[in-house]
């Protein structure tokens, strides 16, 4: 408990493209999070309109989704325990 160091002075003159950080980030691309929210890939892509969305416009969008299945497990979830009901 003595020790004063700073936790990261282990680590200082080390950027993020630096390999030997223990801590490097990992930049998924766009299509990453489609998946992982129950979206098919590429349907971000185009607007109502059209055209093309900005990666930022859909990283927002998706930030602001809900994700499917977790949805689809709750809701049958919650059927499961009205059939048990009647």
């Amino acid at each position: 408990m003595g020790d004063n160091t700073h936790i990261f002075d282990r680590w200082k003159g080390y950027t993020l493209d630096d390999c030997r950080c223990e801590f490097c980030i990992h930049f998924a691309g766009i299509n990453k999070p489609c998946p992982l929210e129950g979206y098919p890939d590429g349907w971000t892509a185009f607007g109502h309109d059209g055209k093309e969305i900005s990666d930022t416009r859909r990283y927002q969008m998706l930030g602001n989704s809900v994700a499917v299945p977790c949805v689809a497990y709750i809701l049958l979830g919650i059927a499961k325990q009205f059939r048990k009901e009647v």
